[in-house]
């Protein structure tokens, strides 16, 4: 059988595209979207710029953090080694001996015939061993004496005596000298 088609013609007659006769309402639906497409990827890739610029500047404010971070650090240690100077310095100063006040206070007492040879600090501080000579046993005597006459001098203990050997005359003497610690202090 022999297929008849009554839109052949119908069809032939139109041109392939047209907006004759049909409804523009999809076409602008169409156009809208695209529209609204274009605007949305134009936000997407300003708002992507803007993205990018704020990283930037986070990363320049990052690293002024960083250097004055450093700076910080650098200030830091300089600060630090200042303190543990002062805090050196203080335990100098609080520990200091002042021996002035013990020399002088041997100096008012000694005899002045009396010759002082060797003078040593023990370990304790205020112990003195002081050797000497003196022209007669006497002398030495009255340098005991003498020192045991001063406040500020606690014992005088005689250690050895004898003639001295290197002049000939006269007698040597090495004494223990314990004396108030309080001198010491500045």
């Amino acid at each position: 059988m022999a297929e008849i088609n009554l839109l052949k013609n119908s069809q032939q007659d139109r041109p392939k595209f047209s907006l004759e006769g049909s409804n523009p309402t999809g076409l602008y639906v169409a156009l809208t979207i695209l529209v609204l497409e274009l605007l949305l990827y134009a936000g997407l890739f300003g708002y992507n710029l803007q993205v990018h610029r704020q990283i930037q500047a986070v990363q320049e404010r990052g690293a002024q953090v960083d250097t004055k971070v450093s700076q910080n650090n650098n200030n830091r240690q300089q600060a630090v080694a200042a303190q543990a100077r002062l805090a050196n310095l203080q335990t100098l100063l609080n520990t200091h001996l002042g021996w002035s006040a013990v020399f002088g206070e041997l100096e008012n007492v000694t005899y002045k015939l009396a010759n002082f040879t060797d003078l040593q600090v023990r370990e304790t501080g205020n112990t003195l061993l002081i050797s000497g000579n003196a022209p007669t046993y006497t002398d030495v005597a009255k340098v005991i004496i003498g020192l045991q006459t001063s406040s500020k001098i606690l014992d005088v203990t005689l250690v050895t005596s004898g003639q001295s050997q290197i002049t000939g005359s006269g007698y040597t003497f090495n004494l223990e000298v314990t004396f108030d610690p309080k001198l010491l202090l500045k």
